[in-house]
């Protein structure tokens, strides 16, 4: 539901984000979360995006926050440049892309 941020997020380091699902339920009950505002370390993001549910595995993708990584180095690590990123693919398929 929603939108996932583009290159353009990332140059501008717009502060936005996209939930999980079980963010969307536990922050939002009942409610759209598009165009709310979370709180993420003291910085305020605005959810662009809701990903669908896909349930647990080895980490629960339902139970994220993603966001531009310019946006999070800048307000919420306070110290610049990340040293390492976890992705995860889609699909067996798309691991290379990944």
């Amino acid at each position: 539901m929603g939108a996932y941020f583009t290159n353009s997020d990332e140059l501008s380091a717009r502060r936005i984000a996209v939930i999980g699902s079980t963010v969307a339920e536990e922050l939002f009950p009942g409610s759209d979360p598009l165009g709310a505002r979370i709180i993420c370390n003291g910085a305020p993001f605005t959810v662009v995006g809701v990903q669908e549910k896909k349930g647990a595995s080895f980490t629960n993708p339902d139970d994220v926050v993603v966001a531009p990584l310019s946006a999070v180095e800048n307000s919420i690590t306070g110290y610049g440049e990340l040293t390492s990123i976890s992705v995860q693919a889609t699909s067996p398929e798309t691991t290379d892309l990944a």
